[in-house]
């Protein structure tokens, strides 16, 4: 398993690192004609998920099956 991402207790990631580092995984993960299953938080835990899925989408829908 490989660690893609970075982030501190005292700073916020911005919207570039995070398209950066969601890119990184998705490229790492060859998704080339292959179906992505996203699990996303449950409410015991915060995310900003539209962002995240909004990054998502935007490195793999040209790539993945589905």
């Amino acid at each position: 398993m490989n660690l893609i991402g970075q982030g501190s207790s005292e700073t916020k990631l911005t919207d570039d690192q995070i398209q950066q580092i969601i890119h990184a995984g998705i490229d790492s993960i060859a998704p080339a004609g292959k179906k992505i299953l996203v699990l996303i938080p449950d409410s015991t835990r915060t995310c900003p998920l539209p962002q995240v899925v909004r990054h998502i989408h935007a490195a793999a829908a040209d790539k993945a099956a589905k």
